[in-house]
């Protein structure tokens, strides 16, 4: 009789498994190692059942796998129904199916399929995959009918290449090999090409057959994609692109040992590119060899998995392995092995001959522990090829398929199970495919109305269109809108479907049991857009707008500003079609920019169009104001549409950037980092104050009180710190009604004296510490985040919007030993008297003592002390500056405005002279001319 265990969690555990069935695996007496694992937070509402990490549909049955153990092929679980606390619940029971076998067979010798817990006669062994013949050169070949049914990637033309030594001319011996995939779209071609034994490689060459050079391509670091090159050949004449599809470009990787080419391949089209998800790079393996036969070869090594049954078709790819004096029909072996662990797994041996050494086989009745080792990254594959003058192996481990693609999905309602939803919600997910088969993914989620109660990985069911196939819950991960972790027991059928954009991310809340947002995992091409490996993209939704806009169109954003102050953007928007009530109607997005600051409120920079659900490009000669905005994070990248000309989506952006300052000092080396645009929302560190995200290190002038107060974030915290006055150094002073202290008229003890007692309204300083505007002759304590008011310092607006910040001048101290009675005081005192105590605790940068000869800096130049100079103000008008004359002294710079003199009545005419302030009499002119044309004699 057979033994049940009945399970009720999501997460299960087999106590027992008869001793019949574990000694199978174990042996005797002992019991598989799996232990029950307490329940963790679970999607709501999903009916079937939760098992060891996956999920399965009532009256599903499958045999349950250990990581140690492999798939146990003599165990058998179902989901049943069952009612728990009035709800409809799953229920796993697992039993020994090994008495169910039959006792008596009608054959000899039967034996134990791969997989299988029964023996089986041989002749129901054989492959039920109907076989079908090929003639090619007037030979006979079998191959699966599946091979033509699988269905690949519809974006664009694929091709590839295998590039080695022996295809440069002259030969190179090299143990280097490489690999290229090629994706043609339009008029652009991205490549990804994965190498091996190469020291550092410099630059991608693409030729023509005459050797003429079309393209070159500098090798750079790309994070996460060791030995990998990444690039984007754009804008392909018509004669290039019909040498692509005609097998006429090479592609060569230049070292710096080998400038002229180390190794080299032919672009060609390959049938097996468009399917292929998983490969093997092939390299010679000369370690431990006596002749170093085949070096100078490679190979390729391209897999896709059959969705219709437990076949894989691979095709195999040779270069350099054979002499060129050699007969082109002669008849070569090759013995290729499939091998996990130096096991043998699988093996075949073809015969391929010189003139084209390809072929394509299949790989029959995969077994589930074979598909799970291919999936993990535990497969390599070795090839051993029998020439006359010796053989020749090659091997490579086989991976996932490695592109430069990005893989990402945008979650709207507009793709929501079913039906539709327009609540102005949002999602983004980055995925990763690592080379031992784990799906990484991030996912954030922004503008739901309700909370979240699942949030699932799923892929097509294979049996009913109208039902979903749930991979993975990503509820165990979820937290406050975000999603972090790891699908890590795919099988070789979900890589494979999610290479093939069939993989989807599912939301469902409790307004939206079923769905609320969803979006299908595809890939996007590679364009040379840095952002892209740097975190999440710019979340865009309706709900960022005040008031929300409810719509099912969502989106996100890659954007950055290069060392060269250029603008680089790539917005996708899902649902476009449909945006707005107009259902059916194709809608022309624009993706463009929206500047939020209160003087330029709704103000837009036109980007592009979206061609589908893509809008790219690349913005130069923006304008300082702009840039300005990019950097405070005052600027949104927003989407437009007819039914929506004010915005359908939105995100808030920042672009950390230098442009149009560099002239202060430091600010030329900072602008050389690309700068990469984030979301504040998405920074952990940022801070949430009066309704609205600010930047961790930022600071601002709060809406509660502009003029007097001044807030900063720093690491999750609003400090705001009220404006600190400096003492006035006049009998009269002015309150100013745009600043929060009052300052003394121009005309009172000022060094830059025109007589004016009234505020000069038309020049002042902007200060970025305090994000405040000060006018001229005002002065203040500067603002220097994360300390706040530095009191022991002193800045002022001088004419022409400049301003000069210095330490306070201290009183000087008549007594031996001057004390500062608290830590962070200025200046030092004399103390009451002899034993009062020091303190020690000095902070030379904020306090004001001891000053000699020190230089003034202005704008960030520096002047020494006793320099004198004429301020030069970008954009100040000439009569303004021509009178202005500054001098440093300690440390102060001290501007005055000349004063002319009334010229003498007997001056009949006057004349202006260039760069002098004051106009001169004509007479006087004429009197120096002459004396210095005496002076010349």
């Amino acid at each position: 009789m057979a033994s049940t265990a009945t399970f009720s969690h999501v997460k299960f555990a087999i106590p027992l498994i008869l001793a019949v069935c574990v000694n199978l695996v174990i042996g005797r007496g002992a019991a598989p190692p799996i232990k029950a694992d307490e329940d963790p937070k679970l999607s709501k509402g999903l009916q079937g059942c939760w098992f060891d990490g996956n999920f399965y549909d009532f009256h599903e049955k499958w045999n349950p796998e250990l990581e140690s153990f492999g798939v146990m092929a003599c165990v058998e679980c179902s989901c049943l129904m069952a009612v728990k606390k009035g709800q409809l619940k799953g229920r796993v029971t697992c039993r020994n199916i090994k008495n169910d076998c039959p006792q008596e067979l009608p054959c000899e010798n039967p034996y134990t399929p791969e997989d299988e817990c029964c023996k089986i006669c041989p002749a129901q062994g054989s492959n039920t995959t109907e076989v079908i013949e090929v003639v090619k050169d007037g030979k006979k070949t079998e191959t699966s009918s599946d091979v033509e049914m699988s269905v690949g990637r519809t974006v664009g033309k694929e091709f590839m290449a295998v590039l080695t030594g022996s295809q440069v001319a002259p030969r190179v011996d090299t143990e280097g090999a490489a690999r290229g995939h090629f994706l043609l779209v339009d008029n652009d071609v991205q490549f990804s090409i994965h190498y091996s034994g190469l020291r550092r490689a410099s630059k991608i060459i693409f030729r023509d057959v005459l050797n003429n050079t079309l393209y070159e391509h500098d090798i750079h670091k790309i994070p996460d994609r060791k030995n990998m090159v990444c690039g984007h050949w754009r804008n392909l004449p018509r004669t290039h692109k019909r040498y692509l599809e005609s097998g006429m470009i090479l592609v060569t990787i230049t070292t710096r040992a080998h400038k002229e080419g180390e190794i080299r391949g032919r672009i060609i089209s390959h049938r097996a590119t468009s399917t292929e998800t998983f490969s093997s790079l092939l390299v010679p393996q000369l370690k431990g060899r006596k002749h170093t036969t085949g070096i100078g070869s490679g190979g390729a090594v391209m897999m896709s998995v059959n969705e219709r049954g437990r076949n894989i078709d691979y095709a195999v790819v040779l270069e350099g392995l054979f002499a060129n004096d050699i007969d082109r029909e002669t008849e070569v072996k090759v013995s290729i092995e499939f091998l996990r662990r130096s096991n043998v797994i699988y093996e075949k041996v073809v015969t391929i001959q010189p003139k084209d050494a390809t072929f394509i086989e299949v790989w029959q009745r995969v077994s589930k522990n074979q598909q799970r080792w291919l999936a993990r990254g535990q497969v390599s594959v070795s090839l051993k090829i029998s020439l006359p003058n010796g053989k020749i192996i090659m091997a490579g481990d086989v991976t996932p398929l490695r592109t430069c693609s990005q893989l990402h999905a945008v979650l709207s309602g507009n793709q929501a199970w079913k039906k539709s939803t327009s609540t102005g919600a949002t999602g983004s997910v980055i995925v990763t495919l690592t080379d031992s088969g784990v799906i990484e993914y991030s996912v954030r989620v922004i503008g739901l109305r309700s909370p979240v109660i699942g949030l699932t990985l799923e892929a097509p069911h294979p049996k009913r269109s109208n039902k979903r196939k749930i991979l993975d819950d990503l509820m165990r991960f979820y937290n406050n809108g975000w999603a972090h972790g790891a699908y890590d027991k795919p099988s070789a059928i979900d890589i494979h479907n999610l290479l093939m954009d069939k993989l989807t991310i599912n939301v469902a809340t409790e307004e939206y049991p079923s769905s609320e947002l969803r979006g299908q995992i595809t890939s996007l091409i590679y364009n040379g857009h840095l952002a892209r490996h740097q975190g999440m993209p710019i979340p865009m939704a309706g709900a960022n707008f005040v008031p929300r806009l409810s719509t099912s169109t969502a989106g996100h954003a890659w954007m950055s500003i290069d060392r060269d102050c250029a603008l680089h953007y790539e917005v996708i928007a899902e649902g476009l079609d449909n945006a707005g009530d107009n259902k059916g109607v194709q809608l022309n997005g624009i993706a463009e920019i929206v500047i939020t600051d209160d003087g330029f409120e709704g103000v837009k920079t036109v980007l592009n169009t979206f061609d589908g659900n893509l809008a790219k490009g690349t913005l130069s000669d923006l304008s300082q104001e702009l840039l300005d905005y990019l950097n405070e994070g005052k600027a949104f990248i927003q989407v437009s549409t007819k039914t929506n000309p004010d915005g359908e989506i939105r995100g808030q952006v920042t672009l950390p950037n230098v442009c149009g300052h560099n002239t202060a000092v430091g600010l030329k080396e900072l602008n050389k980092i690309h700068s990469i645009g984030f979301n504040v929302e998405a920074d952990p560190r940022s801070c949430y104050f009066e309704n609205k995200y600010h930047a961790d290190g930022s600071s601002w002038s709060p809406e509660f009180d502009k003029k007097c107060t001044t807030c900063r974030c720093t690491r999750r915290a609003t400090i705001c710190d009220p404006v600190i006055c400096p003492p006035l150094n006049c009998s009269s002073p002015v309150d100013d009604p745009d600043t929060c202290c009052p300052m003394c008229p121009l005309g009172d003890h000022q060094p830059h004296n025109t007589g004016k007692t009234e505020l000069d309204k038309s020049e002042g300083c902007y200060f970025d510490g305090d994000k405040k505007f000060h006018s001229v002759g005002s002065t203040w304590h500067p603002y220097v985040p994360p300390f706040g008011y530095v009191e022991c310092a002193l800045c002022k607006c001088l004419p022409g919007n400049v301003y000069n910040c210095s330490k306070i001048r201290c009183p000087e101290v008549n007594c031996p030993n001057p004390i500062r009675l608290n830590a962070m005081d200025c200046c030092q005192t004399c103390p009451d008297s002899e034993d009062e105590e020091i303190s020690e605790v000095i902070i030379s940068d904020m306090q004001a003592d001891e000053r000699n000869d020190e230089p003034c800096y202005i704008n960030g130049l520096q002047y020494e002390h006793g320099e004198e100079w004429k301020p030069e103000v970008e954009g100040a008008a000439e009569e303004t500056m021509k009178c202005l004359m500054c001098k440093c002294e300690n440390g102060i710079a001290e501007c005055e405005r000349q004063t002319c003199q009334d010229l003498p009545t007997s001056c009949k005419k006057t004349i202006d002279v260039p760069g002098e302030c004051c106009p001169k009499c004509a007479d006087d002119m004429e009197d120096e001319k002459a004396e210095y044309l005496s002076d010349r004699t």
